[in-house]
């Protein structure tokens, strides 16, 4: 039952066991430069290879520097970058007839903000040295799971283990691990996403019997007159504006549209679609409720609607429950990290969540624990395939091509991370962040890199994140970025080869994107000249429309010159100075195409 069967990456030392953890390692981390000259190559040299100075040192220095990064992984953890809204307020629930409302709306013409989850630590100072294990969380379970956490850790048989609570959307987690990176616990919200992490990433993962359970419900403003039928037919033909989030990504969206099947027209579940493409992938629903003047529906957890009512008091929104029920969310605990002693804690754990202690907590926080049969059921994973279809026939998922700059300067360090790691893992989590229709390429790009000179290397051609090969190509890219890094970087050359790329698999109607991500300016004097680049990426097919976003990390792109490119191209320059910064902008690069 506790068995972690996943393959580890072998192209690089990006995993191991540190007390029961697996914890990422970039095999370069820490390398000093000098001031050695010489030509100094990577074996087997390319004729075409150009070593500095810096890269040379960073060969002399690898073995210390590999020592230095164990060294340093024993004192930290790596965070996962998240948000989304989570439940922080007890339910007010009464029953009337076929609806359910918590709270009162207010009248107040001030917009609502939902209550935000970032990751928490809660370290255990009762021992030297625990073990930090790292659990991802649906974003409605975020603060309740970390008030479950201290619980468990106020135990007089607690276990020595500290835990990092990460805010993360079941699917994005699903769609992630098999990366480089991956969490020691997960908790699902669905079971189908434990299965579809399984096929996909080549796993053996098993879930524990649910713990918690939330029901999907309708947020809505305006309250609708009381005693009225409530249906999904009748609000797509009502006046109130219906918003589900993408099926592909957010489980309340595909219980929704499990319920909702059927009883829309084409042209009503196209208008849907149109609607939710204001949300960002793991944005919670109720930022459609942002404008305090626009009437919209939406569903969410039970428990997030009452959180946002509690930190919104003056602008409540009704709860609905409509007449042809939604199946509700289901909560399980799902071990990772096959260690011993990481086996031993989460088993622990795992078991609190059974406790009465941990049901008060839940039920103070506004779940349920887990009772009968799911009613109704959740839909099957062949029925959340045909749903994704239909839903991907109105609402195309996007295409992108993806190029890493593994040029000698992503050795350097960024908030106390090398750039190449920090880049690893946030392209890693924009990724998984994508509907699961969407087709990714990824490129690494230096100088020279390519089987016949470019500056640029396939590491995963075009293909659709719902193919398991597709999927762990590239882990297996993110995880091997240290075995190619170095030389200088030839910028313009990777610019116009990803934006031509991009536009081959574009079409009027499926977005297509294509974003750079630099740690400098252009090396190559003898690749494309800024005017040549310019004048590549200006060039405009109707039917072939590109999205250019260039991702500058630190100070030493050249910002002017590469948003003038990017505008050029019709696109946007992101400036990123922050290591945190990072999985947003990604995240925001390959989620918006307009």
């Amino acid at each position: 039952m506790r068995s972690f069967e996943g393959a580890r990456h072998s192209a690089t030392v990006w995993a191991r066991r540190d007390r029961g953890n697996i914890l990422p390692v970039v095999t370069t981390e820490g390398h000093q430069s000098d001031d050695r000259g010489g030509d100094q190559r990577f074996p087997p040299p390319p004729p075409q290879r150009r070593v500095g100075p810096y890269e040379a040192s960073l060969l002399a220095n690898r073995e210390r520097a590999e020592r230095a990064a164990r060294q340093s992984l024993t004192r930290r953890r790596r965070t996962l970058v998240a948000v989304g809204a989570v439940a922080t307020a007890v339910v007010v629930a009464a029953a009337l007839g076929a609806r359910t409302w918590l709270g009162r709306p207010g009248s107040s013409t001030v917009a609502g903000i939902a209550p935000v989850a970032t990751a928490q630590s809660h370290v255990h100072r009762g021992c030297p040295e625990p073990p930090m294990l790292t659990i991802a969380v649906p974003e409605a379970l975020g603060t309740t799971f970390s008030d479950l956490v201290d619980g468990f850790q106020a135990l007089p048989d607690a276990p020595c283990a500290s835990f990092t609570v990460v805010p993360r959307a079941s699917s994005a987690v699903a769609q992630s691990l098999a990366g480089p990176v991956r969490p020691d616990a997960w908790v699902t919200d669905a079971a189908l996403w434990l299965d579809q992490a399984n096929h996909r990433a080549g796993l053996g993962l098993l879930a524990d019997e649910p713990f918690a359970t939330s029901r999907v419900v309708l947020a809505v403003r305006p309250e609708p007159a009381p005693g009225a039928a409530v249906s999904w037919a009748g609000l797509a033909a009502g006046g109130i504006p219906v918003t589900i989030p993408d099926p592909a990504t957010s489980t309340a969206g595909l219980f929704a549209l499990a319920a909702a099947a059927g009883r829309w027209s084409s042209p009503q579940l196209a208008e849907v679609a149109a609607r939710s493409r204001q949300l960002l992938p793991g944005e919670s629903a109720l930022g459609v409720f942002a404008d305090p003047d626009t009437d919209a529906a939406a569903p969410v957890a039970e428990a997030e609607l009452a959180a946002y009512n509690a930190a919104n008091p003056s602008v409540h929104l009704a709860a609905v429950v409509p007449s042809d029920r939604v199946a509700p969310l289901e909560y399980a605990f799902v071990p990772v990290a096959d260690g011993t002693v990481a086996s031993r804690v989460l088993r622990s754990l795992a078991d609190y969540l059974g406790s009465d202690a941990a049901r008060a907590v839940l039920t103070r926080h506004g779940f349920s624990a887990p009772g009968a049969a799911a009613s109704p059921a959740p839909p099957t994973p062949g029925a959340a395939d045909a749903l994704r279809e239909e839903w991907a026939a109105v609402d195309p998922a996007p295409h992108a091509v993806v190029a890493l700059d593994v040029s000698a300067a992503s050795l350097s360090r960024l908030d106390g991370e090398t750039i190449l790691d920090s880049l690893a893992e946030s392209t890693q989590l924009a990724v998984a962040s994508l509907p699961d229709r969407s087709s990714v390429a990824l490129w690494y790009f230096a100088q020279h890199l390519g089987p016949r000179g470019e500056d640029h290397r396939v590491v995963a051609d075009s293909g659709p994140l719902t193919a398991p090969a597709q999927i762990q190509t590239i882990a297996r890219g993110l995880g091997g970025m240290s075995g190619v890094v170095g030389g200088d970087r030839g910028l313009y050359d990777t610019i116009e080869a990803a934006h031509q790329a991009a536009a081959a698999n574009a079409s009027a109607g499926r977005p297509s994107t294509a974003v750079i991500v630099t740690t400098g300016p252009n090396d190559d004097d003898f690749g494309a000249s800024l005017g040549a680049v310019k004048s590549a990426v200006a060039k405009a097919d109707p039917a072939r429309p590109v999205h250019l976003v260039i991702v500058g990390i630190g100070t030493k792109p050249d910002a002017a010159v590469l948003a003038e490119i990017a505008k050029a191209g019709r696109g946007q320059y992101i400036a990123v100075t922050k290591r945190e910064e990072l999985a947003a902008a990604l995240t925001r690069a390959l989620s918006d195409p307009t």
